[in-house]
């Protein structure tokens, strides 16, 4: 470990140009970059076969993923790799994991977020203008970051906004892996500890899906590690430079307009560096002091001005997760049932062994590393920084047990894993260093590493969803679309632009993807809307305030699930996954009538109970049927 000390400092230009690479390094990564392809070529038959139907689709998708790993991590620890394949090995297995989701969605969006980010982007390009309300997620109102850039690329490329979002979310994929390289290079002075970090990254539970969807926080993250890259570069007297300092002030309102979670993280983390660099009686305070009231000011303006929405937002979610967290403790309450979806399906075997030995190995290595970090940074701020993030991972990673803090402990894995990722590399080099048989520790580490990497979908990813599900159909030459898609776009087809719609958390993201309706009430009261067998006064109220003119009833219970409401129905489905059709009979025996039947998803026309009767009959649907 002696030589990651006398390390020679990576400067700016250093920081991007490496020594070039022999021809014997180039064959080892064109080889490796074969088999990552034949990786990523097995996920997309895997892909193809899912949506057949196929038992052996899973079989496919595991195996791509080992090959896009797994050949990567045993050349990092090659004694003969050198810097620029440590960076090109890094930042291609983020790529090609980004090619995973692309193939799960090739043709649209499916994700519930993405659906929310695309009426955003959708609006901002067809208004020419930014803040637009959206009510499944108002929050995102005050953050046209994404919306601005996807909105740009798409006015220089002629692109639609679905491959204009493919292309910045896989730019930032690419940015995020580039800059975390080299901010980890700078903090431990080796590239090979800089590759493991990347990897190791990815062993995040949300990278291979929900960090690659189309969503304001994958575009900010990238953003985020950028600035801890600019303050991590030196002079030769260990000063941050003014070069750097000034542009990392630059980026701070980039993140501030584009995600609150990370602008307030962000904030969090220059503070935090700048208290701990007066501690060591470091020369950096300053910039830090300065960068870090400079965030802190911009963060509260933007909430209590733009983004007025995200305050109580935060406060719902936060308070949420600390109310479920203390209840379980002080009241034994029931937690979150491992491996086991809410649907009641049930995680193989082998996933749950992936579940459960990658975070082992991750505190494993973590705990190496720590004890590593104090030995030879002790008095660096980064290292320091990251070694609470490492630990903070396993405490936040307990919220996943608790129903009502589970997404608060998902979203924070994320920015935690910046830290987690570098200090288990720490622990993989120290068994790289001090083994005695290299050659069996360069494999074993490559084991444990894929091993971390494979763990993070199984235990981040719903395992009923790892591989995507039928969404169009042909016959005859015709496309059949989802009953949802069908229904959405039969609205903008025969309803005037504009009508205002309350339905469940599928069917309202498809309506703002494929018809021109309004949805106008959150699906939190839809849901209380929708399933209640009576029609109390406030429900009708809640109508006439909102100008709700149709509602949409779908009898799936998966319907309200954001994640796999989108999909047709398997064969053989049980009869407990319907709703009963007292939902239907509801809207029927309240005066309103049949739009659209579409079997289990009817449309009906709610503008009779509205006591002011506003809308004229003229004005209402024409009766149409659907086909089955």
């Amino acid at each position: 470990m002696a030589s990651l000390t006398r390390a020679r400092p990576v400067g700016t230009r250093g920081a991007i140009a490496g020594v070039g690479a022999t021809n014997y390094q180039s064959t080892w990564f064109i080889a490796i970059l074969v088999v990552m392809t034949c990786g990523v070529v097995e996920i997309a038959n895997a892909d193809i076969l899912a949506r057949r139907g196929s038992p052996n689709a899973s079989g496919y998708f595991w195996a791509g993923l080992v090959a896009i790993v797994a050949p990567g991590a045993v050349r990092l620890g090659a004694r003969s790799s050198r810097r620029v394949e440590h960076l090109l090995i890094a930042t291609s297995i983020c790529i090609a994991l980004y090619l995973v989701k692309v193939l799960y969605a090739p043709s649209t969006f499916l994700f519930a977020d993405e659906f929310i980010h695309y009426q955003n982007a959708h609006a901002a390009i067809s208004s020419g203008q930014l803040f637009n309300a959206n009510v499944l997620l108002p929050e995102t109102k005050g953050y046209p970051g994404l919306a601005s850039v996807t909105s740009a690329v798409c006015s220089l490329t002629g692109l639609t906004i679905f491959p204009a979002g493919l292309l910045v979310i896989g730019c930032a994929r690419f940015v995020l892996a580039l800059a975390m390289f080299l901010f980890v290079e700078n903090v431990v002075r080796s590239s090979r500890i800089a590759g493991f970090a990347v990897v190791l990254y990815a062993g995040n539970p949300n990278f291979l899906f929900f960090s690659a969807a189309y969503a304001y926080e994958q575009l900010a993250l990238p953003l985020f590690v950028v600035v801890l890259f600019l303050l991590s570069l030196r002079r030769e007297n260990h000063s941050i430079h003014t070069r750097s300092a000034v542009a990392a002030g630059v980026l701070i309102p980039a993140i501030v307009v584009t995600h609150h979670l990370t602008s307030f993280l962000l904030t969090a983390s220059l503070l935090l560096l700048a208290g701990l660099s007066v501690r060591r009686r470091s020369e950096d305070s300053k910039p830090f002091w300065w960068l870090g009231i400079f965030a802190l000011t911009l963060t509260v303006l933007w909430s209590l001005t733009v983004a007025r929405a995200t305050l109580p937002y935060l406060h719902y979610i936060l308070g949420g997760a600390i109310g479920g967290a203390a209840d379980l403790v002080s009241k034994g309450g029931t937690g979150r049932t491992l491996f086991v979806s809410n649907s009641g399906y049930v995680a193989p075997i082998a996933v749950r062994a992936l579940t459960v030995a990658s975070p082992i190995l991750l505190l494993i290595l973590c705990i190496a590393g720590v004890i590593g970090f104090r030995r030879f940074y002790r008095r660096d701020p980064f290292a320091s920084v990251l070694g609470l993030a490492a630990l903070g991972y396993f405490v936040i990673s307990l919220l996943r047990v608790v129903p009502s803090a589970w997404e608060t402990g998902n979203r924070a894995s994320e920015f935690l894993f910046i830290g987690l990722g570098l200090a288990a590399s720490f622990g993989a080099s120290m068994i790289l260093y001090r083994a005695k048989r290299r050659l069996l520790a360069t494999y074993s580490t490559a084991c444990l590493i894929t091993v971390v990497v494979l763990g993070g979908p199984a235990a981040g990813w719903a395992p009923s969803y790892l591989l995507p599900r039928p969404f169009e159909l042909s016959a005859g030459g015709e496309r059949i679309d989802p009953a949802g898609v069908a229904i959405a776009r039969w609205t903008g087809r025969e309803l005037k632009p504009g009508s205002r719609f309350v339905t469940d958390q599928t069917n309202a993201r498809l309506l703002l993807h494929y018809g021109s309706g309004i949805v106008s009430l959150h699906p939190a009261f839809a849901q209380i809307l929708i399933q209640s067998s009576s029609f109390p006064s406030w429900e009708r109220a809640a109508l006439r305030l909102t100008n709700t003119q149709f509602a949409i009833v779908d009898r799936r219970r998966i319907a309200w699930d954001n994640l796999g409401g989108y999909y047709f129905s398997r064969m053989g489905t049980q009869r407990n996954s319907y709703f009963p059709e007292a939902m239907f009979q509801k809207f029927g025996r309240a005066g309103a009538s049949r739009v659209l039947d579409g079997g289990f998803v009817v449309t009906y026309d709610v503008s009779p109970l509205e006591q002011d009767a506003r809308r004229p009959v003229e004005q209402r649907g024409r009766g149409q049927h659907a086909p089955d």
